[in-house]
């Protein structure tokens, strides 16, 4: 679920900005993962129908009270493409990096999550 402001210009930069709540399933985990992050991006409207965009996110993983205490909110980036289906829906691939810092006794770490989302942004938002 994700609630936000797009401003995709033809020919021209415009900005985009995002609230986005994700349950996420790793399924060899049984604690249920919950990813809350603001992203801004920077967009390029190169068609009519087309626009690319990046820019950086900063988000906190939620779940069990050890992946909590664990993952500080860390700085990430996202990267896409996007295809105008109509006035109000867009159809969107994006290669998103959510990366967090984290400690498990006295011992630093990096969490890394990666990958492609493909997103469907309408007035009432999801993602797949």
């Amino acid at each position: 679920l994700h609630v936000g402001y797009e401003n995709i210009r033809m020919k021209k930069i415009g900005q985009s900005v995002f609230l986005t709540y994700q349950d996420v399933d790793f399924n060899d985990e049984l604690d249920d993962y919950r990813n809350m992050r603001i992203s801004g991006n920077i967009t390029y409207g190169v068609a009519k129908q087309l626009y690319t965009y990046g820019g950086l996110n900063w988000g906190k993983w939620y779940g069990s009270n050890e992946i909590e205490a664990a993952l500080d909110a860390g700085i990430g980036y996202q990267a896409g493409v996007g295809f105008k289906l109509g006035k109000k829906i867009n159809l969107e691939m994006e290669y998103l990096a959510l990366l967090n810092d984290g400690r498990k006794n006295d011992i630093n770490y990096d969490s890394e999550v990666k990958g492609m989302m493909i997103k469907v942004n309408t007035p009432f938002s999801f993602n797949l």
